[in-house]
């Protein structure tokens, strides 16, 4: 092999080596990001790296159950007249009897309470009992 030959040879190895150190070190700066954003407190993924295509309102969207949960909770205990007694029901269902008598009861096996019925949420309040069917 020539001389001129090796030393082209050598040049594109050297090239070669110096796109792939390179690719490493750009990999390695994505990766790690200081100023990268973290997946906000009361979600899965809270406090980890998340990539650059996660928004704040991806993760705002991620909370926005739990924070639906919550504020649910804090409308029923506020109708019910406070936090509930988890109590089943004789027929096993979960359900939460409040201070003032409200009961939100989860029938969620077919014919659980009654036969023939569907799985539902009853909410007894009042004298009146809603059922909310669910599909």
């Amino acid at each position: 092999m020539s001389l001129e030959l090796r030393a082209a040879v050598a040049d594109l190895r050297l090239h070669i080596a110096q796109r792939r150190f390179e690719r490493a070190l750009d990999d390695l700066v994505r990766k790690y990001r200081p100023d990268q954003p973290r997946a906000p407190k009361g979600t899965s993924e809270g406090g980890q790296w998340v990539d650059g295509s996660t928004n704040s309102s991806q993760a705002q969207a991620q909370a926005q159950p739990k924070r639906l949960v919550a504020d649910l909770a804090a409308r029923l205990e506020s109708l019910g007249g406070g936090a509930p007694i988890l109590r089943p029901s004789p027929k096993g269902a979960t359900q939460f009897i409040f201070p003032n008598g409200m009961i939100l009861r989860f029938d969620l096996l077919p014919g659980q309470y009654l036969g023939g019925q569907s799985p539902h949420i009853n909410l007894h309040y009042g004298g009146f009992n809603y059922h909310i069917i669910l599909k």
